[in-house]
This record gives C-alpha cells, sequence and structure tokens, in this order.
C-alpha cells in the first residue's frame, strides 16, 4: 500500500514511477483525474483550480479523493508499486505528457492513510494554501 497526496492544479501527470515496468500514476487526462497502477481507476471528476489531491493505492480497497474527505472513487488500479519517482511528467514518453499546471506540494507515505488521516493531511493543505476541501 501506498498513500500521495499533490496540492496543485493542471491536465497531464501530477507523479508517475521512473520505472516503466512499476508504474504507478496519479494523472489528469481528458477532462478527469484518474489513478494507475497497471489499470485506471477513475474517472475521479475533473480537476480545475487548486486542489487537493490523495490517492490511496491498496489493491482493491484503493481510493481517490479530489478535493475531499470522502473518496471521490474507488476501484482496483492494479498491483504496481513505485520505482521511483517523477513528479510532472510521464516517465515513458517525455515531453508530450508534461503537467501544464504547477505542483505546490508533494507527499508519499508508504501506507494506506485511513479516512481520519486523509481529513487530517487534507486540513493541513487547505489552512497552508488558502483552499476549501469538502466533506
Amino acid at each position: 500500500p501506498l498513500t500521495v497526496m499533490i496540492v496543485g492544479e493542471g491536465s497531464g501527470y501530477f507523479l508517475d514511477s521512473l520505472d516503466q515496468a512499476k508504474q504507478l500514476a496519479v494523472l489528469h487526462l481528458s477532462g478527469d483525474l484518474r489513478l494507475y497502477a497497471g489499470s485506471y481507476v477513475g474517472p475521479g471528476g475533473s480537476q480545475t483550480g487548486k486542489r487537493v489531491i490523495v490517492g490511496v493505492f491498496s489493491g482493491p480497497q484503493s481510493e481517490l479523493h479530489n478535493n475531499r474527505h470522502s473518496p471521490t472513487v474507488t476501484g482496483n488500479p492494479g498491483n504496481n508499486g513505485l520505482g521511483g519517482v517523477t513528479v510532472g511528467n510521464y516517465a515513458g514518453l517525455g515531453p508530450a505528457f508534461t503537467l501544464a499546471g504547477y505542483i505546490a506540494e508533494v507527499a508519499i507515505w508508504g501506507r494506506a492513510l485511513s479516512h481520519d488521516e486523509i481529513a487530517g493531511v487534507n486540513k493541513y493543505a487547505a489552512d497552508r494554501y488558502g483552499l476549501v476541501v469538502l466533506p
């Protein structure tokens, strides 16, 4: 299990694995946020404006939180792990999928955070960056 928190906005890859054999990504393509770790989970809603995005990668219990304490979408994105990290780009295709936007902060935990912990992370990010996060 792994949890990723990103504060930012834009279209493209927010976070990807350097090792394409272990690709794990949080991305915004075709107007929707998605998780990927072998297959896609999403759409997780549009991403307009600065947001707190939390991806919990935990097999069938995976969740994508799009500016919300409660999950926007759940499912099984696969079992790929994180083989190194690239931020703001898809490691496999270079500039074609570079993030068109910005990232204010990235945090990664080596476990699945609980809903109470996700609410705490959202509160921290909302307070720090002046955002409104929904329940």
